[in-house]
């Protein structure tokens, strides 16, 4: 609760009634045609009265924070929030009145008058309190974490999908649609993710891509590399969405203090006859053992890809390879040239959004 102390100051001076038009408060309420009938007066008295008004108690409602906790941690936080980032600059007042206490909402103090009998304005604000300082301090510091971050790349959504039910795509590829909770109006974003076993551990005898096919999902293409004695079916796939939040506006609130290091490599050649060969990536930081590596890339070229297979203090390997299908047409003959984008997560325990599970 904010009690409120009311100092007035009230002042009576004479001007002349020539001078009427520069005060301020006059000009909507006296016009020329009124100072043309009282001239012959050849004075006017104003009375000014000034308010200070201290506030020197706050305490803010259990139901405004639960209301503003829901809010940072919903997967939208940016929308969420505008309702309580709008009252960061000023803050929710009280008022007594008569022994009552009423709120005055923030956007009212501009208009202050609605809470007073004289017609009063506004002169200035000094030394504001705002309602981001009135919160706990672990909800400061968690929406100081969503607005320092909004703009660099960070986890927007994680999730582990089982592959029980896989279709059978052209080519003998395996494919699955996945749903997300969240609707996504922009897609300025990129997959990353893995196939891995009943027993965690990754899966490298498949290949993984992407594809975004709606707002609220996407198609996992799974290709195998060789011969494998292990049962896709039982194995699961684990994603993530990576972006700069204030882009995308989905900021899931259970990786939101993950450091991403995430590197765009922009038109690259691939000479599909350079069977295994290796291809490196300088990175602009030192990556250290424990470091995770992502790669996303879109191969034009049927039944080729890029895997990560190796790193160095700055440098990611990545390799060319060809599935069992891959075009002998184009083998010698194609050149593609295409983007790449590699995620380096450090060694952390990612938080899953469809689950409780932690990896």
């Amino acid at each position: 609760m904010l009690a409120m102390r009311t100092l007035i100051s009230v002042n009576r001076n004479m001007y002349s009634v020539k001078d009427v038009q520069s005060f301020q408060f006059a000009k909507d309420i006296i016009a020329l045609e009124d100072v043309f009938n009282v001239s012959y007066l050849g004075y006017l008295m104003v009375k000014c009265e000034q308010y200070v008004i201290t506030l020197n108690s706050t305490k803010l409602s259990k139901e405004f924070k639960q209301a503003a906790e829901n809010a940072i941690e919903s997967m939208n936080p940016f929308e969420s929030l505008k309702p309580y980032l709008d009252c960061f600059d000023v803050t929710h007042f009280f008022k007594d009145d008569d022994g009552k206490v009423t709120t005055i909402e923030a956007e009212c103090l501009q208009n202050l008058s609605n809470y007073t009998d004289d017609n009063l304005g506004i002169v200035e604000f000094d030394n504001v309190i705002s309602t981001h300082n009135l919160l706990d301090m672990e909800q400061q510091n968690k929406i100081d974490t969503i607005l320092n971050v909004k703009d660099n790349y960070k986890i927007i959504m994680t999730g582990i999908d089982d592959l029980k039910e896989l279709e059978i795509t052209k080519n003998n590829r395996y494919g699955k649609e996945i749903y997300t909770k969240v609707v996504f109006e922009e897609t300025n974003f990129k997959f990353f993710g893995s196939i891995i076993s009943k027993d965690n551990s990754k899966v490298e005898d498949y290949f993984v891509m992407f594809f975004m096919n709606s707002h609220n999902g996407f198609f996992v293409s799974i290709t195998p590399l060789s011969e494998s004695s292990i049962d896709i079916r039982k194995c699961y796939v684990l994603w993530m969405i990576v972006g700069i939040p204030s882009k995308v506006n989905v900021f899931s609130p259970r990786n939101r203090e993950l450091h991403v290091n995430y590197i765009i490599k922009e038109q690259n050649e691939f000479r599909l006859n350079d069977d295994d060969s290796y291809y490196p990536i300088k990175t602009s930081f030192q990556l250290t053992k424990g470091d995770t590596v992502f790669v996303n890339t879109y191969f034009p070229v049927i039944g080729y890809g890029l895997k990560f297979v190796n790193w160095s203090k700055d440098f990611i390997y990545l390799r060319l390879f060809k599935d069992h299908i891959a075009s002998k047409d184009n083998y010698y003959t194609r050149t593609p040239i295409i983007d790449v984008h590699i995620c380096v997560l450090p060694y952390k325990v990612l938080k899953l959004d469809n689950s409780n599970e932690e990896y």
